[in-house]
């Protein structure tokens, strides 16, 4: 209640609107011209002194997380699923055993909002009332109501189980104490059921096929992860006993941290196993570990790196490229700002070529880097050009020639959706800052140990 009120508090005039679609929706048409590095750099040197200086100064910048190299073997039950073939034989089989399921019976019901208007009817009716009048007058389904609260005739598995379960109970003609189904209550009524309704096998036969085959894999996926954990434990040298016993190959991975971790593994409890249990230090098979509804993982740790920082000598290349980049940046960008004294000033600069004309859209991010400089440039006055030197998301110094700013225009539709929106957003973050005061203000105790262990 407390969020609600607060988030709910907050409230855009029609002004602010306005202004801030303008500005987020505002086009600038600029160009650009690029000045190369790679000359620059080519002409730069580094010392031993400044590789190593740059080396100690930035240390953290050099740690290796903690890596491992895994085996896995993925049980799926889409791939036992394409082996299994169901006979006509086996749905004949199963339509017999199970008609009840594919049985109609007319039903009727009468619905209440709550416990004790359902249970004052249920005395009405028990009293003699008329259970279609009693219907028409108080149920909430209006639809069914106006007939008397019938439902027509109705198929296995097309109400709530709980109702269904209801109507199974009773005789025809019976009807049912108040049932609670999903938060409303019901009074329901048996009026006919016959074995003449029963369906049809032609008319399900796709059903109990779906169904055969559901039962079918089910089982053997668990018996198929049953003889590979078995497996798995027989032989914790590989994991090529596990994977023969499924039928599956034996999948590998390259070096990764808890950062990033490849998607086929990317699931709590593997990442876990992997990182935080014994399994990290090699030399064993892990049980197969659920990672959704018929689908489980077997892994084995094959390498384990732990954190470190890497030696001097692994990025000495590596730091003399940043510093020499570093250099020829310093330099061009001097150069650049020097080009653009000049263009402002009106004068002609040799050999600096600006590309086609680009329109740049607040609300696009086509270079964030590039980007935040080209909308913080001044408008150019009518006629002018505005001129300022930049870098780009790829590390290039460009000069950028600002032509012309056109605020966003939205249509009176647009206009009050983009109102919507930036209302919304403040909400959010004003509850984001409700809720940061209060864990400021809040004493947490975390038991890591507990969150640690094991499972």
């Amino acid at each position: 209640q407390m969020q609600s009120g607060v988030s709910n508090s907050e409230f855009i005039v029609p002004v602010q609107a306005k202004n801030t679609a303008e500005v987020f929706f505002q086009k600038r048409s600029a160009r650009l011209a690029t000045l190369s590095l790679a000359d620059e750099m080519a002409k730069q040197s580094v010392s031993d002194d400044e590789i190593k200086a740059y080396y100690e100064a930035n240390q953290k910048s050099f740690v290796q997380p903690e890596q491992v190299k895994v085996q896995y073997i993925d049980l799926s039950g889409s791939q036992i699923e394409k082996g299994i073939e169901v006979k006509d034989v086996e749905i004949a089989q199963y339509y017999q055993d199970n008609k009840a399921q594919f049985m109609t019976q007319r039903l009727a019901h009468i619905q209440f909002a709550n416990e004790q208007d359902a249970k004052a009817t249920y005395d009405e009716l028990q009293k003699g009332a008329n259970f279609a009048d009693v219907a028409k007058a108080k149920s909430l389904d209006k639809v069914s109501g106006e007939n008397g609260g019938d439902l027509g005739w109705v198929n296995a598995n097309e109400l709530p189980k709980a109702f269904e379960d209801a109507a199974a109970a009773l005789q025809v003609g019976q009807y049912s104490q108040p049932i609670n189904v999903d938060g409303n209550y019901h009074i329901i009524l048996v009026k006919e059921r016959k074995p003449a309704k029963v369906l049809p096998l032609d008319e399900v036969k796709a059903e109990i096929a779906a169904q055969i085959r559901q039962n079918l894999m089910g089982n053997q996926f668990f018996s198929i992860e049953k003889r590979v954990a078995d497996k798995a434990f027989e032989d914790a040298s590989s994991l090529k006993a596990a994977a023969d016993e499924a039928g599956v190959k034996v999948q590998e991975t390259g070096y990764f941290s808890r950062k990033d971790v490849p998607s086929e593994l990317n699931y709590p409890n593997v990442t876990s196993a992997i990182f935080d249990s014994d399994l990290s230090q090699g030399g064993s098979n892990s049980e197969p570990m659920s990672v959704g509804e018929q689908h489980s993982l077997v892994v084995r740790v094959l390498d384990h790196k732990p954190q470190s920082t890497r030696s001097f000598e692994d990025m000495k290349g590596e730091i003399a490229a940043t510093l020499k980049h570093q250099k020829a940046e310093a330099i061009v960008l001097a150069q650049a700002d020097k080009f653009v004294q000049d263009l402002t000033a009106g004068k002609a600069v040799d050999g600096l070529n600006f590309g086609e004309a680009q329109t740049w859209v607040f609300a696009e991010t086509k270079d964030p880097v590039l980007g935040d400089v080209i909308f913080s440039m001044k408008k150019p006055a009518d006629g002018s050009v505005t001129y300022k030197a930049a870098k780009n998301a790829e590390g290039g110094v460009v000069i950028v020639a600002l032509d012309s700013v056109e605020d966003g225009k939205l249509t009176a539709s647009e206009k009050k959706q983009f109102a919507a929106q930036i209302e919304q957003t403040d909400r959010i973050s004003l509850q984001n800052s409700l809720l940061n005061a209060l864990r400021a203000k809040a004493k947490i105790e975390i038991n890591d140990t507990f969150i640690n262990q094991e499972q």
